[in-house]
């Protein structure tokens, strides 16, 4: 058995179990010995029969910071390591997207068949944006057009780029429609030198930055399970990195498949969310996050608000017509760049999917 996590509370241990996938509540089996919420306090115990007594902010090899709970987490972002704004994105030519299959509940139209999209307004919209990157001072970079991956231009899934360490995770995509991209994104992100990393099996699902968000310039990670992507996958990606701990969402809504849809970070206070797409353990969790948090309307979550993207923590690039959003952002000091992403979101995704950031 491969204990790879400890978390700790009044009067309980709760080991995470990486091959079950499932948190072991040991206290259940043996006494629980003194429990506080402070890091250097040292605690011992009998785990699965194991004496140990772990210090743990020395032993962070026994840790991984998967937290669930606003209980569980005893920081705010301002106590992680600092990051830098990433200055670059990378897009993929529209020229082949299109609806040909329906994965999630967007992609249908009211008959259940796959949407049609208009290639000549998806272009133009597509362009808009690009230039709109640009203009704010953004590096534009594209990938090529496949005639066989309609949904290349969704390039914040097929990899999960880390700050400091410039490393890119493979992700293990969902559909296999979408597998051969992850290959087209590690031979990019390996000839602008980073290292390519790989989770340990091919059956764990991981979407990228689709489920896995920075917090704007601190190394703390906002994550997700539900639709697409596996809490094993966090777990792996959390234990390569020891300084490294993770918000843990659960996804409820259908509609918002990722985290991507019903989260948009803006700064180290403020962000865009959609209260009904999480759990109240979760909600509580982010608000925490965010202290300067955005719920928003109905309108707004349709309207892929959620799916704004700020690079910078000032210019919020989002779906035109949130006008009382925008409103409200410009009150609070941030730049509002509308966009048009309406062909796209017949597929699910608007500004944040259309892009990866590094």
């Amino acid at each position: 058995m491969v204990i790879t996590s400890l978390r700790y509370g009044i009067g309980q241990i709760n080991v995470w179990h990486r091959k079950s996938c499932s948190w072991l509540n040991t206290s259940e089996r043996y006494p629980a010995g003194k429990l506080v919420k402070h890091c250097d306090t040292v605690i011992s115990q009998h785990l699965f029969g194991v004496p140990c007594k772990l210090q743990l902010e020395t032993a962070r090899h026994f840790i991984v910071a998967i937290i669930r709970n606003l209980d569980g987490w005893h920081k705010r972002s301002s106590n992680y390591p600092p990051t830098t704004d990433n200055a670059s994105v990378l897009m993929a030519s529209p020229d082949c997207f299109a609806v040909v299959e329906v994965h999630n509940s967007h992609m249908a139209d009211s008959d259940g068949k796959p949407q049609r999209i208009d290639s000549k307004e998806a272009t133009k919209q597509w362009e808009q944006l690009h230039d709109s990157f640009a203009s704010k001072g953004l590096n534009v970079e594209v990938l090529d057009a496949q005639s066989s991956l309609v949904d290349l231009v969704f390039t914040a899934n097929p990899s999960f780029i880390v700050p400091l360490h410039k490393h890119a995770w493979q992700s293990k995509m969902a559909h296999n429609s979408r597998r051969p991209e992850v290959e087209l994104h590690s031979a990019f992100f390996e000839s602008r030198g980073y290292e390519i990393k790989h989770l340990s099996a091919n059956t764990i699902k991981c979407e990228g930055h689709g489920d896995g968000l920075w917090h704007p310039r601190r190394f703390l990670l906002h994550a997700a399970v539900g639709q697409r992507s596996d809490l094993q996958a966090w777990c792996e990606i959390d234990e390569a990195y020891p300084e490294l701990d993770i918000l843990l969402y659960e996804l409820e809504h259908p509609d918002f498949y990722h985290l991507d849809t019903a989260l948009a970070c803006l700064d180290e206070q403020t962000a865009l969310i959609i209260e009904s797409a999480f759990t109240a353990e979760g909600l509580a969790l982010v608000k925490a996050a965010f202290p300067e948090a955005i719920s928003l309307s109905n309108n707004e979550a349709y309207k892929f608000a959620g799916n704004a993207f700020c690079a910078d923590s000032k210019h919020v690039f989002i779906e035109q017509g949130c006008d009382d959003l925008n409103s409200e952002l410009s009150t609070r000091g941030f730049t509002v760049c509308p966009v048009a992403t309406q062909q796209f979101r017949l597929s699910g995704g608007s500004v944040f999917c259309l892009k990866q950031s590094f």
